[in-house]
């Protein structure tokens, strides 16, 4: 008996109807952490284990290539991780489908929500350390950063080609920034992006008002690009980053769930407004209202009500020491509210939408402020 072993074993996992149970799973660029329908055959044959079979995910967070992005966007130096001597390595084969609340995200760099009904599939080869994904997953709202400022997702499509060598799929985007320029005016920034490689991604951007290059570069740098010549701003640049990551993603995630949306997202510059305000605290034309700090700020969330109605509202904060004593903002504070409703038909996507600031909603001018939207899309 002491001889005795199993030359191979097959094991049959199934949730039952529909509850939903929890799972982590990390495979080399990919880790998945959410709730799950399964049905999965496991099997144990020549020292190797082999899963395969079908996921339902709910309420989930799929994050990608998080340390080689790391190093293109950050250029942060990362250690090389650890070879792991595997006894048991897995092979991994699976068709995952998309419930609701499924969120994709490269760390900070990319974050969106996928459209309910979305299928994929994922191959794992625990030998080869090597990550394959095929599918299209449409994408709907969500943020992606940019030049240091957050572009909220109108639309958009992650392309995955299982046949790629390298973990290093492809993205379809369209986003936009609402801002200011140097007159403190309202600019819309338009940032789009047709199949190009995550790792090499040039977007194509224009404004609205229509803008030249180099002042939508002025635009998006901000304290970088547009006064390049206070070193201390291009130094604390980072600190903006590192506030993102450490601090508010942990409040965005913990917001997300307690409130059951699809996405959560606060976008702060408070670490670059505290810069500016320091390097030009000696000058006549600075001050120190708390505004200052909350320049730029944005608050974005969005849900899906069943699979085909989504919701969307976004809060951005601006201050403007010309403003202050207007009677339509509060020390030089302005809020501009965005809210928008869009239903997926057969045809068109059709969106309302409503973008009013305080002095439109006193004196009840909402219509000119109101948008009906249909957009379809046609593959040739």
């Amino acid at each position: 008996m002491n001889r005795l072993s199993f030359e191979s074993l097959d094991v049959r996992v199934q949730t039952v109807g529909r509850n939903f149970v929890p799972l982590n799973m990390n495979l080399s660029e990919m880790h998945v952490k959410g709730d799950f329908l399964a049905d999965l055959n496991i099997s144990l044959e020549n020292d190797s284990i082999g899963v395969s079979g079908d996921l339902t995910a709910k309420n989930a967070n799929a994050e990608f290539g998080a340390t080689r992005l790391n190093e293109i966007i950050s250029g942060l130096s990362m250690s090389e991780p650890e070879e792991e001597d595997d006894k048991w390595p897995v092979d991994v084969a699976l068709h995952i489908k998309a419930d609701s609340r499924v969120q994709i995200s490269y760390t900070t760099f990319l974050r969106a929500v996928v459209v309910p009904g979305t299928e994929l599939d994922v191959m794992y080869s625990g030998e080869e350390k090597r990550l394959a994904l095929d599918g299209e997953v449409p994408i709907r709202s969500g943020e992606i950063v940019y030049l240091n400022s957050s572009f909220y997702i109108k639309e958009g499509e992650i392309h995955f080609n299982g046949s790629d060598e390298s973990f290093d799929p492809s993205v379809s985007v369209i986003a936009e920034c609402k801002t200011r320029d140097e007159d403190s005016e309202p600019v819309t920034i338009r940032l789009e992006v047709e199949r190009q490689r995550l790792s090499q991604m040039t977007p194509r951007l224009s404004a609205s008002p229509a803008k030249s290059e180099r002042e939508i570069m002025e635009i998006l740098g901000g304290i970088i690009t547009g006064n390049s010549d206070n070193a201390a701003s291009l130094a604390l640049a980072t600190g903006d980053y590192a506030l993102q990551t450490v601090i508010v993603r942990r409040l965005e995630n913990a917001l997300r769930d307690f409130f059951k949306f699809d996405i959560f997202s606060v976008r702060t510059m408070v670490v670059q407004n505290a810069v500016k305000q320091s390097v030009e605290r000696n000058s006549s034309a600075s001050d120190n209202l708390s505004g200052n700090y909350l320049d730029g700020t944005t608050v974005y969330i969005g849900k899906y009500f069943g699979d085909t109605l989504f919701a969307d509202a976004m809060l951005r904060v601006d201050y403007d020491k010309n403003r202050v004593g207007n009677q339509y903002a509060y020390e030089g504070i302005s809020f501009r509210p965005e809210l928008g409703f869009e239903l997926a038909s057969p045809f068109a996507k059709i969106r309302w939408s409503m973008s009013p600031d305080l002095e439109s909603i006193l004196n009840m001018k909402l219509v000119e402020n109101t948008a009906l939207t249909l957009s379809w899309k046609f593959n040739f």
